[in-house]
């Protein structure tokens, strides 16, 4: 008889925890089964058919690779608050993977969550990823005249200049008339398949690169990299190139075959000196990155 007490105690105070004085109390949502499931993606969604006698103040569906996730995990919110059934769909998944998702809805008593549902994207699953990441620093005349240097990925390797009428290199830097800039080995610069595309995302985000989509030295003045897209650079006054935050680059190495990406950490100025057209400048930069390079030729990072 103890027992039975203890347990009935249990129970209403695990009930009266989820309800407030005021009779309010956890929402109501149901999970919509998954459907237009890709290589990268589903659709989905919920309903939130109660919302406890509170205002919904967010609902949305929460996703991944282990069961019942929750807002802690991986979330996607709905533009929309309030009672009803919503759409959402998932991108940027990984291609013959396992996914759990849950709608969930919120009010000012708490989360509640509709039931656990899982799918898998098409595909196969993807090779464990081999990637490295390093840090590597490149030197370059600060000049009015044209210098430039070149790199490659795989081994971390600066390029004599001398190659640059071959596929060794992958991407490298350029000073022409003080102002920086990137050019990658393709078309108007190489002989190579190099491409590049300039993200507005923080390097550890980037998870993946993107299979299609990447620019090309297409010609001298139509190239996969503008200046504009990662620093300001003002003539008229002394100072250095300003790196853009957040940058990301990404790049499709010369063979073709395999993906990098790419974030720049600083530009630091060598041996101030005296002259030129800003009356003290430095006669060289040195511009610093950190970049993650898969070497089994998948896109994951």
């Amino acid at each position: 008889m103890k027992n039975i007490f203890v347990l009935a105690f249990v129970i209403l105070t695990t009930i009266s925890s989820c309800k407030k004085e005021d009779g309010t109390t956890l929402p109501t949502v149901t999970t919509t089964a998954p459907t237009n499931i890709t290589l990268r993606g589903v659709k989905t969604g919920g309903n939130v058919i109660s919302d406890g006698g509170a205002t919904i103040i967010e609902r949305g569906i929460v996703f991944g690779t282990d069961a019942n996730p929750t807002i802690l995990t991986n979330k996607l919110t709905d533009a929309i608050n309030g009672l009803g059934a919503y759409t959402s769909v998932l991108s940027s998944l990984t291609s013959g993977i396992t996914y759990h998702i849950r709608a969930y809805a919120i009010n000012e008593v708490g989360v509640s969550y509709g039931a656990d549902i899982s799918f898998k994207t098409l595909g196969t699953t993807p090779i464990p990823s081999t990637s490295f990441t390093t840090t590597k620093s490149l030197k370059l005349p600060f000049s009015p005249l044209q210098f430039y240097t070149l790199f490659r990925f795989k081994d971390s390797t600066n390029v004599a200049n001398t190659d640059s009428a071959t596929s060794n290199w992958d991407f490298g830097f350029i000073q022409s008339a003080y102002a920086p800039n990137m050019f990658v080995n393709s078309h108007s610069s190489g002989p190579g398949n190099a491409g590049a595309i300039v993200q507005a995302n923080a390097f550890n985000t980037v998870v993946t690169a993107p299979l299609n989509g990447y620019a090309y030295d297409t010609t001298a003045t139509q190239t996969a990299i503008k200046g504009s897209d990662w620093y300001s650079f003002n003539l008229a006054t002394p100072t250095l190139p300003t790196i853009v935050t957040p940058r990301t680059f990404v790049f499709k190495t010369a063979d073709g075959a395999h993906y990098a990406k790419l974030e720049l950490t600083s530009v630091s100025p060598v041996n101030m000196i005296t002259g030129g057209p800003f009356g003290s400048q430095p006669d060289s930069l040195v511009y610093t990155f950190r970049y993650t390079y898969q070497t089994n030729g998948t896109n994951i990072f």
